[in-house]
């Protein structure tokens, strides 16, 4: 990547896909629960052509859990065969993300910034700072009336006319960002239709 090349008007989403003990007993992770990153995807937004620049799609290798869960399997497509032939540790793929993140901005739906935190910390690492924070995108859509309750980052998609994702694998974390790219961007170009000031200049 050209680090002399103006990022301005790119920003980076990002989706985590992670193991946690509520897969046990098919539950939703409690805050105190570790949760071990499997795969972290990302993209590199042009906010001025509307369109993806560039993907990031990596596997973590397992310690605390070794096997991925079948709930996980199910929830994301990613087979045992891949993250096999995949995955690398952790602190591998931190870095190459933190160097295609460059000095761009970080969006995310929910709290993936504290999930890498509470990971960096397992693994104690901190050779590399994480920014802070992640913008979460639930806050932008929530002004624009959006009922986050409705949607994952996953499903995003379905608030862009004509647009059909429906093919793509939901909880898989390269599919859900682009999800979420297309959706705010959709709401943005929305809003710089209308009269509402300051409400543009949170998506842009």
């Amino acid at each position: 990547m050209n680090r002399e090349q103006s990022t301005h008007h790119e920003r980076v989403y990002v989706d985590l896909e992670y193991q946690h003990p509520g897969f046990d007993h098919g539950e939703k992770p409690c805050p105190a629960d570790y949760r071990e990153i499997v795969q972290i995807s990302a993209i590199i937004w042009d906010m001025v052509r509307s369109e993806e620049k560039m993907a990031f799609d990596r596997l973590v290798r397992q310690v605390r859990w070794p096997r991925l869960h079948p709930r996980f399997i199910a929830l994301t497509g990613i087979t045992e065969e891949r993250l096999q032939a995949e995955a690398v540790i952790f602190e591998q793929v931190y870095e190459d993300f933190i160097e295609f993140v460059g000095d761009r901005e970080i969006w995310c739906f929910g709290y993936d910034h504290g999930v890498f935190l509470q990971n960096l910390a397992w693994h104690d690492y901190s050779a590399v700072d994480i920014r802070e924070p992640f913008c979460d995108v639930r806050r932008m859509l929530k002004a624009g009336g959006v009922d986050i309750e409705q949607y994952s980052s996953g499903t995003l998609w379905r608030l862009v006319p004509r647009l059909d994702m429906s093919d793509g694998q939901v909880h898989n974390a390269l599919h859900d960002v682009r999800s979420m790219a297309a959706a705010v961007d959709h709401l943005a170009k929305e809003f710089l239709e209308k009269p509402l000031g300051s409400m543009t200049d949170m998506f842009w």
